[in-house]
């Protein structure tokens, strides 16, 4: 039902970008550094478009691929894929270095640069509570990763959610710096995140729809 494709960059100019494109057409691009348009917009394309784009992976055959794939060098780009369906993120993969198998690759690489053949229309991020990058979920002394991609469909869909004055239970909380270098709190129970005085409701539990709640892990001195 949805594809989001997202590049980390590298020691260098790699382009740093998220596209996520829903079985309408309806695309969310946000383009971070070294794109030939940055920003936060959204596009669409025909079915058959996004059909093609649909093709294309299933003859990567991903749902037998592995999650991870690491080249043995450093400084180079990490490019992730999530795939849902039903509201529900049924595979990811990360592909460091351009590991992974050659089918995958030629699958995802038109998805990246789809912004440059398309009309973009710009967004004014509101309803954006933090950036884009890498997020954690933190309870305690516990921490939660997401992808890059994972945290792109999150924020796409608090993006889509509704701000709301219900009040819910504490339980997650998730750090990011702004611009300014201050560090900031997003608390949140999975289905309504909160950033200082606005709350939004994306009408389902986040984590525990996707088994995030069974993948926390003791922090370390890295987290």
């Amino acid at each position: 039902d949805q594809i989001i494709v997202s590049s980390s960059g590298c020691y260098g100019s790699c382009p740093v970008l998220n596209i996520s494109i829903d079985n309408n057409g309806n695309i969310l691009y946000f383009g971070q550094q070294y794109n030939t348009q940055n920003g936060f917009y959204k596009s669409k394309i025909m079915k058959s478009q996004y059909q093609k784009i649909q093709t294309n992976l299933k003859k990567a055959d991903i749902t037998n691929l592995k999650d991870n794939y690491v080249g043995s060098w450093t400084d180079d780009e990490t490019v992730t894929l999530t795939f849902v369906k039903n509201k529900k993120i049924v595979k990811s993969i990360s592909d460091y270095g351009g590991q992974s198998p050659t089918a995958l690759v030629w699958a995802y690489t038109p998805v990246r640069y789809l912004y440059q053949q398309i009309k973009l229309t710009p967004l004014e991020p509101e309803k954006i509570l933090f950036p884009i990058w890498r997020i954690s979920f933190k309870k305690g002394n516990q921490i939660c990763d997401l992808t890059k991609s994972e945290s792109y469909y999150l924020f796409t869909e608090i993006f889509k959610g509704k701000e709301t004055t219900n009040s819910f239970e504490h339980k997650y909380y998730i750090e990011f710096w702004d611009d300014q270098d201050k560090k900031e709190i997003i608390y949140t129970d999975g289905r309504y995140f909160k950033f200082k005085n606005k709350a939004i409701d994306i009408g389902y539990n986040f984590l525990s729809e996707n088994n995030f709640t069974t993948k926390f892990r003791l922090q370390d001195k890295y987290d």
